[in-house]
């Protein structure tokens, strides 16, 4: 009877022990778990660079001056210019754009508070926004009677497809930051510019800024808006 009692002792400590064992390996996983989505403050990283413009190209629609005289024109389109100098230029494909048009179309009909057609100034009204897509004006359409009398005449005519299809270029505002936890460069978005490509003139016609919330807003203003 006594060896069955000092057995049955030295089992219960045994229990005891593992029990602990498991209990520290338990709160030892949870602990790794939640360190690992444990989001990084932003006084634990490096700041690079506060404002940074990264400029992006949206499709092939562009036509450049190079320094060799192609054809007639010594202009060829970006995208002949990144083959020829064995550079890759990805640009949107049908179903891409087709997407940003509709979010375009979303932004116009909801623009919020921080859109902006000169960020130096107020936001921008709802109707303001729309008038940067939608284009209205006088066209004069010709017709002609049964004597074979021209007879002209004006109307007003808006078009609300061509700003969105000549949109060539998003410049996003950035600030970056090196994070010394995962060695990774990290990009704040602090808002972007919409830019209309204009073929007659061949320039960039910009549409409108958006901000991610004021404090982007103040910052884009104290490292670049201010200084222009």
């Amino acid at each position: 009877m006594c060896d069955f009692f000092e057995y049955l002792y030295y089992d219960i400590k045994m229990i005891q022990k593992l029990s602990i064992l498991v209990l520290a390996l338990f709160l030892w996983a949870c602990s790794r778990k939640e360190g690992k989505n444990e989001p990084v403050s932003n006084s634990e990283r490096v700041e690079i660079t506060p404002f940074k413009i990264n400029k992006v190209i949206l499709k092939d629609t562009q036509l450049i001056k190079t320094i060799y005289v192609w054809a007639d024109s010594g202009q060829m389109s970006v995208d002949e210019y990144k083959y020829n100098w064995g550079r890759d230029y990805k640009f949107l494909d049908h179903t891409q754009f087709s997407a940003l048009r509709k979010a375009m179309w979303a932004l116009v009909k909801s623009p919020g508070s921080r859109v902006y057609v000169d960020p130096t100034g107020k936001a921008a009204t709802p109707q303001e926004v729309k008038d940067r897509i939608i284009q209205c004006g006088m066209i004069e359409e010709s017709s002609f009677d049964a004597e074979g009398n021209e007879i002209i005449q004006s109307r007003m005519n808006c078009d609300s497809m061509s700003t969105i299809r000549n949109i060539n270029q998003i410049r996003f505002f950035e600030s970056w930051y090196f994070n010394p936890n995962n060695n990774m460069i990290e990009r704040d978005l602090l808002g972007y510019s919409v830019h209309e490509w204009v073929g007659d003139k061949s320039a960039f016609r910009e549409l409108f800024t958006v901000f991610v919330n004021d404090e982007a807003l103040e910052k884009s203003k104290k490292y670049y808006f201010s200084k222009q």
